[in-house]
């Protein structure tokens, strides 16, 4: 077109801004160096900065080569190179051998003037090795008796004292050693010794016994080895006093009257427990026949 306008038609424009009167009557303002009417200037390319790339180190991770588990029935090869910490851990050492526990101690009984039983339990844990014997011990006396044999049992003690009270202890021996005592037994005691000499008291021809008469009681009862009568009081749980059955005035019978022991013929009274004269005209106390109790019954000693 004649009139069109274009940036080599404005060459040399000396502002900024003008306004071009086109004769053919189009009227366009130009902005100079900013943009052209109706024309689209090309933008400016802008550099190129390339940036520097930075080379980001390259770590290598250590290769693991995976091993094969052995099964647990195969045995690992012993290798002269192999680590400390390659080894397989060895078999826990058991504890070692201790003394055994103490045994439960039973039931102790006496057998006579001179003899007992005592029973006993071998105990749970015999410390790792086997219990070859065990060992019992009387209190008083320290009378020793050994049971060579694993298992619980029975006790025979022989040369006890008589009359004595005993309790017993019982240890048990391993190749170790010897268990703690176990807890003493029951108390007994052995029977009396009976004197040659002693005579037994009876009643009706059967032998008195510590039930027979009470504390504080007493009773008519018969010599027995020479078949005649006698008195017998019991002044305390072992204590006993024999006396006559005659007056100590004349001779006369006496009989138990309740706590006293009366004459008929003049009236005299004795103490039934002492013997004392506690009525005349008997002058003298009775005269006291020693008793005592032997193994439960009542004998003249």
């Amino acid at each position: 077109m004649e009139n069109q306008l274009t940036p080599d038609n404005l060459p040399n424009l000396p502002s900024r801004r003008r306004f071009i009167t086109i004769t053919s009557g189009f009227i366009g303002s130009l902005i100079l160096g900013d943009r052209a009417l109706g024309v689209t200037k090309p933008a400016a390319k802008k550099p190129v900065v390339k940036k520097p790339v930075v080379k980001k180190p390259v770590i290598k991770k250590p290769v693991v080569q995976a091993t094969s588990k052995p099964s647990p029935s195969a045995t690992p090869s012993a290798s002269p190179s192999a680590s400390p910490s390659a080894t397989p851990s060895a078999t826990p050492t058991p504890p070692p051998n201790t003394a055994p526990d103490a045994p439960v101690i039973g039931k102790a009984s006496a057998t006579g003037a001179t003899g007992a039983t005592v029973v006993f339990t071998a105990p749970a844990k015999n410390g790792g090795a086997p219990i070859t014997s065990y060992v019992a011990t009387s209190n008083p006396s320290g009378i020793k008796v050994t049971l060579p044999q694993a298992d619980s049992g029975t006790f025979t003690f022989g040369g006890l004292v008589g009359g004595t009270a005993y309790t017993f202890t019982v240890v048990a021996v391993n190749s170790v050693g010897t268990s703690s005592a176990s807890a003493a037994s029951n108390e007994i005691k052995t029977l009396d010794v009976v004197p040659a000499s002693a005579v037994a008291i009876k009643k009706s021809g059967v032998a008195v016994t510590l039930a027979d008469i009470e504390v504080g009681k007493t009773i008519a009862a018969t010599n027995s080895a020479t078949n005649t009568n006698l008195f017998v009081a019991r002044l305390g749980e072992d204590s006993f006093k024999g006396y006559p059955t005659s007056c100590t005035h004349q001779g006369g019978p006496l009989a138990i009257q309740g706590k006293t022991l009366d004459c008929p013929w003049h009236g005299s009274k004795f103490d039934a427990q002492s013997g004392a004269v506690t009525n005349g005209p008997a002058g003298s106390p009775l005269a006291p026949i020693k008793v005592a109790a032997l193994n439960g019954a009542l004998y003249i000693i």
